[in-house]
């Protein structure tokens, strides 16, 4: 007789054994999440031979062997497309984001009245919740999948 159900039988208010829920923790999601839309925003930018051009010098490089640029850093707007270009290690991390070029082809891509929508955004304080986190995860993997090919 196995003890669980002998402890039951002698005493019927006694608790079952519960399994333990496994919670994965917001800097777990956040890394998750964050790795699949740098990844879409790299991938998506790529042509048919996975090569795709630095946002702000135009070199091309293999996209995953590029970055993903942020034109404002703020957690708020980590996920936000247009905040979100492809970009070479260089540009993106020795010129850090080299953000006078950033600026001046993001103008001319969205628009000023969008890039400003950007700066009024990143005044705004955003903390992802796991839900929220879940949601994108699922989002930009169908995303990727419809990409197809090697990583996504």
């Amino acid at each position: 007789m196995l003890a669980i159900e002998k402890r039951n039988r002698e005493n019927p208010m006694a608790r079952k054994p519960t399994k333990k829920i496994k919670h994965i923790s917001l800097k777990v999601l956040r890394k998750k999440s964050w790795d699949l839309i740098s990844l879409f925003v790299r991938k998506s930018s790529a042509d048919g031979n996975g090569i795709v051009r630095c946002y702000t010098c135009d070199k091309p490089h293999y996209y995953t062997d590029m970055d993903c640029g942020h034109y404002i850093h703020r957690d708020c707007l980590d996920y936000e497309p247009d905040n979100l270009k492809p970009q070479c290690n260089f540009c993106n991390r020795c010129k850090h984001g080299n953000l006078g070029i950033f600026a001046e082809k993001l103008i001319k891509e969205i628009g000023e009245k969008r890039v400003e929508a950007l700066r009024q955004k990143s005044n705004e304080v955003k903390k992802f919740i796991i839900i929220e986190l879940q949601d994108l995860i699922a989002k930009y993997t169908k995303l990727l999948e419809t990409l197809g090919g090697p990583n996504g």
